[in-house]
């Protein structure tokens, strides 16, 4: 009797390692079918793909992709002036229990040139991806990252953004007027920036987060100055719901909508509410940031409207409208200063 169940418990240990090989190796031959779809896909979209031989192999938990030497660019028709993104490599992963949520996980240094502006280069000890595979929804993915750095792409030599950890999450949608309407939250903490000891405000930007929305109809024209005209023509508006700063004393919540003007550059308006104003004041003037006198002087002129702290009586808030007009970024009606031009190329 004993020796028939001990049988039975092998024969059943046997068909259950089976049926997860069987389940396994299902998942990743659709994992391979689901990337070439996704490829495709993006090239029917105008995108060009390119990557190395990829590499698939399966345990009993699931189901591994290696692709190496990841590039896409394109994304003229929703983006001036495109994208280009190049990972060294890319780790696709499902599990067996989660087949719906695709893990992403790219390994190396990654470069990311998009709208026209200056390339970067990063990379991450630790990077991942989540992304839903669940029909129904907009696309959408959620990414964290620990021990994070970055450099513009074409100053190989220059010193690192560091970041502790960030958290990004993309939702995008499509259909109606907008081809494209998307979303980015993004929070950072434990900024060190480059060139320490040479800021105003300390070397590390202790928080920073935005949340901000963008809608974009199908964009015309091959060159990015084109799609850019074209999308400010459309009236394409990028709000910043919010952006929530904390760097040494200063702290700074604010909200704007920005588009493009006749000259294709950057205005819009917007408000933020400062604290630590005071306390910032005085480090630009002992950094030699802001004449001494100066600084004292905007002290003085900043307190006839600043009010109490509701979370903290002992300090003064700040609520500042700001605009972006010509290049120029003011406060109220004060010119503060200069913003670098954007110069439209193309991809």
């Amino acid at each position: 009797m004993n020796r028939r169940w001990v049988l039975a418990g092998a024969a059943g240990l046997v068909l259950l390692v089976g049926a997860d090989w069987l389940a396994c190796r299902a998942l990743m031959s659709n994992m391979k079918g689901q990337f070439n779809q996704w490829a495709h896909n993006l090239r029917d979209q105008g995108f060009t793909v390119a990557y190395g031989p990829p590499r698939g192999s399966f345990s009993p938990w699931g189901a591994r992709l290696i692709v190496p030497a990841l590039s896409i660019s394109g994304g003229k028709a929703m983006l001036p002036g495109g994208l280009i993104w190049h990972a060294e490599r890319v780790d696709l992963s499902l599990a067996l229990l989660q087949p719906d949520t695709l893990t992403v996980t790219p390994a190396g240094e990654q470069t990311l040139k998009a709208a026209g502006l200056p390339g970067v280069a990063f990379f991450a000890d630790d990077l991942t991806a989540l992304v839903p595979l669940s029909s129904g929804r907009p696309d959408e993915i959620d990414i964290t990252a620990e021990g994070f750095s970055g450099r513009l792409a074409n100053q190989p030599h220059a010193q690192d953004l560091r970041i502790a950890s960030v958290q990004l999450s993309l939702q995008a949608a499509r259909g109606g007027a907008a081809r494209t309407s998307a979303r980015l939250s993004l929070e950072a903490r434990g900024v060190d920036l480059p060139d320490e000891g040479h800021w105003p405000l300390g070397a590390r930007i202790g928080r920073f987060d935005i949340d901000l929305s963008l809608a974009s109809p199908a964009l015309s024209g091959d060159a990015a100055v084109e799609q850019a005209r074209a999308w400010r023509d459309w009236g394409g508006v990028l709000t910043v719901q919010s952006l929530n700063l904390h760097w040494g004393p200063l702290t700074l919540n604010g909200a704007a909508e920005l588009g493009l003007d006749q000259q294709l550059q950057p205005e819009g308006q917007g408000e933020a509410h400062v604290g630590g104003w005071a306390e910032a004041l005085d480090a630009l003037a002992r950094t030699g940031s802001v004449q001494t006198g100066v600084a004292q002087t905007a002290k003085a002129v900043l307190a006839l409207s600043a009010h109490p702290d509701q979370g903290d009586a002992t300090s003064q808030t700040l609520e500042l409208p700001f605009t972006l007009q010509n290049s120029t970024l003011s406060v109220g009606r004060i010119p503060l200063m200069r913003v670098n031009e954007i110069v439209w190329g193309g991809v």
